[in-house]
């Protein structure tokens, strides 16, 4: 099995859950995110062979991961404990 790894998370203060929308959070933080999402979009279904009938994003936070796995995904269902 080829094995890849996700984008690393630089530092020990990166933050679980962001708002992009939001100013306190700085544009590289966010854009760490969001490639982190995108390089889960594309493994899951590279190692499915095709496009996924379901993911469950656990954590979600604000939904947005959840819209970049909905890209390739036909249901996506978020569940964050907030």
């Amino acid at each position: 099995m080829n094995n890849t790894a996700a984008p690393a998370v630089e530092g020990s203060n990166e933050h679980e859950q962001i708002d992009l929308e939001s100013s306190e959070f700085s544009q590289e933080m966010k854009a760490r995110h969001i490639a982190r999402y995108e390089w889960a979009r594309g493994e899951i279904s590279r190692r499915l062979g095709r496009r996924p009938m379901a993911v469950i994003d656990f954590g979600c936070g604000t939904g947005y991961g959840s819209m970049i796995l909905a890209e390739d995904a036909h249901l996506v269902l978020g569940r964050d404990g907030d």
